[in-house]
């Protein structure tokens, strides 16, 4: 006696278009928790990381998503989230004052640690409370902003060559 038996293996890859909608869905809810500019950069950058961060945690898909991300989407989203922060920094270099990196070295650095941070908290054993992820990711950004944005903070320069 002969008994056939099919296996059918879990979908590894996430569709393309998936990722599209989810980052889709993710970009509207930031924009929409945009202040705009009649607050400081701060409290702007915390409102839409704070957002950024709290609709991933929520979302059902997202643990999902991004333990099995479609590196194409994301690292486009991950360059336009960047991108986007860095005009915001920069703002027509009226905001931030000439920095070593400049704003789009420090943009991209931000963005990488904001989906990092979240990614390990979703993926991990166990998952922290989601407002102490938004606490850690604020504070990692913060920390990465500030030189690029604060004219009173001292920013140690190399001269050229010293490196």
């Amino acid at each position: 006696m002969t008994v056939e038996m099919t296996f059918t293996l879990p979908d590894l890859a996430t569709p393309a278009q998936e990722w599209h909608e989810y980052l889709s869905e993710l970009a509207a809810v930031v924009a929409a928790a945009d202040p705009g500019s009649t607050y400081d950069w701060e409290a702007r950058e915390r409102m839409r990381t704070s957002a950024w961060v709290r609709h991933v945690y929520e979302h059902p898909r997202s643990a999902e998503l991004l333990r099995n991300p479609h590196s194409g989407a994301v690292a486009e989203a991950r360059r336009r989230e960047a991108a986007e922060l860095a005009g915001r920094l920069d703002g027509g270099r009226a905001v931030a004052r000439p920095a070593r990196p400049g704003c789009d070295a420090w943009a991209a650095a931000a963005v990488a640690s904001v989906w990092e941070i979240t990614t390990a908290a979703l993926t991990g054993p166990q998952r922290p409370p989601r407002e102490r992820v938004v606490s850690d990711v604020w504070t990692v950004v913060r920390t990465l902003l500030v030189p690029a944005v604060d004219r009173h903070t001292p920013v140690l320069r190399r001269p050229r060559g010293a490196w």
